[in-house]
């Protein structure tokens, strides 16, 4: 009687990034057991052996084989060239981990008098998706960066990773709880996707979470800052040569058509100091979703409750949503924000959304956004009026509240 001999296909030992769930490869069908789910994972380059196509695939927590698999599958391949079976696999995220993939050869029927099982073991590491070295503080393992495969978000040290990879799309994956002093980022031109979570903790003498969100394609969206304590700005240098101050609890400065969508400040408590800048003249602007936004869009956006407040050496503007603007859309956004005690020796304005348009000649568009004080969604409208509230031409359904839910 002939000895049957055990066999296993070549297994390439290094893994491909993670990438999300995707249509299969032609030649491979992969059927995970036990109802395993995951929208991101791993690829495994697998070349099948000439005498059987049906494999199982199996990948265990640490560097052996020991205890109950985190994903078993099993792997029909017809291919004669190396594939990529992809695995979804529910890995840490926000830093590297350790697996042992597993690999069973099944003998094909009619051959059970001439082969037997075989295994090949292989451990692998994840490794940063971003193209970041391995080690490096805040790196991506999951994504890469487009809006279809989004680098994802899991840690504090990751948000702020951002600053490596201004023009990218990123998603938030959990709530967070920061801690220490953040520094804002930007300029962001990318897209970032807050998935509904929410971010606590937010200390800061630079601003809110970005510095400048700028650019057409540049979008914040679906994300909650609560409770946010903001003591400066960002300065940034007005298109008539002024000198100005702007801070917000989602950005500072929003520019040139980016958006913010769906983004929500909750309690925040943000104060712009511009009367002990060594500037001769000097503007303060806040609000507390955004300090300053030109050529911009805000939808959906809301302040609930909190303070915003600032001092200056000429004027001071203060708005529930936006400290000045100009030339932007607002749609459907709602403010309860209070207003504390500022200073401007020539003068202070305040509104539900908007502290003050800036040019007379590129207004902003409200569309359905409510307040709850002061009596004016535009505190001083530069193309005149105090306690402005839009309601002719693109603009309506605007009106002062007495509560935002």
């Amino acid at each position: 009687m002939s000895k049957r001999r055990a066999f296993a296909a070549a297994l390439v030992l290094c893994l491909l990034p993670a990438v999300p769930v995707r249509a299969a490869e032609s030649g491979v069908t992969v059927t995970v057991q036990d109802g395993y789910s995951c929208d991101y994972g791993v690829d495994v380059p697998f070349t099948h052996s000439e005498r059987t196509g049906s494999y199982t695939f199996a990948l265990y927590p640490g560097e052996a084989v020991s205890g109950a698999p985190e994903v078993t599958a099993a792997v029909e391949i017809t291919a004669a060239k190396q594939v990529n079976v992809h695995l979804p696999l529910r890995y840490d995220l926000a830093g590297p981990s350790t697996w042992t993939l597993q690999v069973t050869a099944h003998v094909a029927p009619g051959r059970e008098a001439f082969d037997r099982e075989g295994r090949s073991t292989s451990t692998f590491t994840t490794a940063p998706t971003c193209g970041c070295p391995a080690g490096t503080a805040g790196a991506y393992y999951v994504g890469s960066g487009t809006a279809a495969s989004p680098y994802r978000i899991g840690s504090q040290a990751q948000l702020a990773h951002m600053q490596s990879h201004l023009g990218a799309s990123l998603r938030l994956e959990n709530d967070l709880v920061l801690s220490g002093s953040w520094i804002s980022v930007g300029t962001f031109t990318g897209v970032f996707d807050g998935g509904g979570h929410i971010i606590s903790g937010l200390r800061s003498t630079t601003g809110g979470l970005f510095s400048v969100v700028s650019g057409s394609d540049a979008r914040v969206k679906n994300v909650t800052i609560n409770q946010p304590v903001i003591s400066a700005s960002y300065y940034m240098q007005a298109p008539n040569k002024t000198h100005n101050y702007a801070a917000g609890g989602i950005v500072n400065r929003l520019s040139s058509g980016a958006q913010l969508l769906d983004c929500t400040v909750s309690g925040a408590d943000i104060i712009v100091d511009g009367a002990n800048s060594s500037y001769g003249e000097t503007f303060s602007t806040v609000g507390a979703v955004a300090g300053w936004a030109e050529y911009s869009s805000l939808l959906r956006c809301k302040a609930v409750g909190g303070t915003v407040a600032g001092t200056s050496k000429s004027q001071t503007y203060l708005g529930g949503i936006v400290g000045l603007s100009y030339d932007c859309t607002f749609a459907e956004c709602l403010s309860s924000a209070g207003f504390g005690a500022s200073t401007g020796p020539n003068g202070i304005a305040t509104g539900g959304i908007v502290g003050a348009e800036y040019y007379a000649s590129t207004l902003n568009i409200f569309q359905n956004c409510h307040w709850t004080n002061p009596a004016g969604a535009i505190g001083w409208g530069l193309g005149g009026g105090l306690n402005v509230v839009p309601n002719t031409d693109e603009s309506f359904g605007n009106s002062q509240v007495s509560s935002i839910g």
